[in-house]
């Protein structure tokens, strides 16, 4: 079952229950440190987890959209999230708490099986970066990136599909682990190269196959 599916199915389950919070494009919602005795579920818009460090050096590991959750991971851990979660636009969440959550969850066989698919989508996605920053080069990177972000934040268009998000070549630096100028050039390498191109500030993939095969020795 794919991303989408499952964001539906847990849409419909999460959509009317818990308590809603608000959030402004940008704002901090204060999970780090704190506790995992809740779910947070997207009733709309985006948000991002990221790690910092001492100086403030951002790694996007995670983009969240409507129908997703997090916490969960936290919540099973009985542990205080690590991440910290920005809204990257205005967005809704209904926070839910632990026993209303797994109440809800285990009513049915198959809502356990997608909570479980969620979870080991997100653990792939945190190995395949990790595979990433261990054996790519910049454009490895962040042709593996753009693809992710396909499968992820995907709309189908007739020429290729465009990622859903305003990214600047600033954030797409610090989800890859790379300087902005390196993925400035690397974009515009991959535009040259027809692979990639840029309508109304959004990326349009224009051929997933070339980006999939694409060569790690090239930089």
């Amino acid at each position: 079952m794919n991303n989408k599916i499952k964001s539906k199915l847990f849409y419909e389950l999460f959509k009317n229950i818990g308590e809603e919070e608000y959030y402004c494009k940008n704002e901090i919602i204060h999970l780090d440190g704190i506790k995992g005795d809740c779910v947070w579920f997207i009733k709309k818009g985006k948000v991002k987890h990221v790690f910092h460090d001492m100086e403030g050096y951002e790694k996007t590991v995670l983009i969240l959209s409507e129908g997703d959750i997090f916490g969960e991971i936290t919540l099973f851990q009985c542990d205080k999230n690590m991440v910290l979660t920005q809204a990257i636009e205005d967005t809704i969440v209904n926070k839910i708490n632990r026993d209303l959550f797994l109440e809800t969850i285990t009513k049915y066989p198959d809502n356990l099986l997608n909570l479980i698919e969620v979870i080991t989508g997100k653990f792939r996605i945190v190995l395949h970066q990790m595979k990433d920053l261990s054996f790519k080069n910049i454009e490895g990177r962040l042709a593996n990136l753009l693809l992710r972000l396909t499968e992820q934040q995907g709309i189908v268009e007739k020429d290729g599909v465009k990622i859903d998000l305003f990214l600047t070549h600033n954030e797409l630096a610090n989800m890859v682990a790379a300087t902005r100028a390196s993925i400035t050039r690397a974009i515009n390498k991959f535009k040259k190269d027809k692979l990639i191109k840029i309508e109304n500030k959004k990326i349009v993939v224009l051929n997933k196959q070339v980006l999939r095969n694409y060569d790690n020795n090239k930089l």
